[in-house]
């Protein structure tokens, strides 16, 4: 009996590790957008208003929005058709009285991008005791 609870327990741990452990695989016949965020020297942070989101030229969402988490370096990020245009990756703040201890610049691109391929936009925390980035 012990050992169908563990097994159950194990299960259920390994979906709900699945399910919030971020966006890690790309989408096929999609263009697929990498976000790598880098923090310096691996510092730990906590965060509930902070998303990773990937806009147009016009500050339009490409794509849903994802949550910054400490442990979570990549986020993907898919668009179902070719297009020409800029795409920008960066950080959103959601709560403007919350003190931001970092942040970082937004990473942009402008061309083509086409379904199949993968384009990389890198994120460079910077630990400060203000700032904000793109908003």
């Amino acid at each position: 009996m012990k050992t169908i609870a563990a097994i159950i327990a194990f299960g259920t741990l390994m979906i709900s590790i699945s399910l919030f452990a971020g966006n890690s695989n790309l989408v096929s016949g999609t263009v697929n957008y990498k976000v790598q965020v880098h923090l310096p020297k691996d510092i730990p942070f906590y965060t509930r208003n902070v998303f990773v989101v990937l806009v147009d030229e016009n500050n339009n969402r490409v794509a849903p929005e994802q949550l910054l988490r400490f442990g979570v370096y990549t986020y993907n990020f898919a668009e179902k058709t070719s297009i020409e245009g800029t795409r920008i990756a960066k950080l959103v703040y959601t709560d403007g009285n919350t003190t931001v201890l970092f942040h970082a610049l937004p990473d942009s691109q402008t061309g083509k991008f086409t379904v199949g391929n993968t384009y990389l936009f890198n994120l460079n925390m910077v630990f400060e005791n203000s700032g904000k980035n793109g908003e």
